[in-house]
């Protein structure tokens, strides 16, 4: 009995992560997994990497970002910041170490239905890189 009550005591986290919209595409991003994040995207998505700031279609996106996460392939990432208090958007900010430099990566969600869409991924330099 012991042992089954261990096992859901260590999957309780997985669990709840899996149902964390913040938490699931912070993982994504800071494990540069854009096809899998690429599920999240709304039709259309504000992309900034460093000062450019556009809107792509989603296939625009999912290209642009796999590009950069091949340049900059991360070894980790961080949670920062989660906001999840309001009704319509969820906001995070996580940290990924790439072999090019560390990268602050802001992103805002916008909850449809049961689930939520990327609407917003902003990628910045943080202060050091040699970019």
């Amino acid at each position: 009995m012991k042992i089954l009550y261990l096992s859901l005591f260590l999957l309780l986290p997985f669990v709840a992560r899996q149902n964390d919209p913040i938490a699931r595409t912070a993982a994504l991003i800071g494990r540069g997994n854009i096809h899998e994040l690429s599920k999240l995207f709304a039709p259309s998505i504000e992309l900034t990497i460093g000062g450019d700031v556009n809107t792509y279609s989603s296939d625009q996106a999912e290209t642009i970002l796999t590009k950069f996460f091949e340049q900059n392939k991360p070894s980790g990432g961080e949670m920062m910041h989660k906001i999840n208090a309001g009704t319509s958007f969820l906001f995070g900010v996580v940290t990924v170490v790439t072999r090019n430099g560390t990268y602050r990566i802001a992103f805002t969600l916008k909850k449809v239905n049961n689930g939520a869409q990327l609407i917003e991924l902003r990628i910045e330099n943080v202060k050091g890189n040699k970019d």
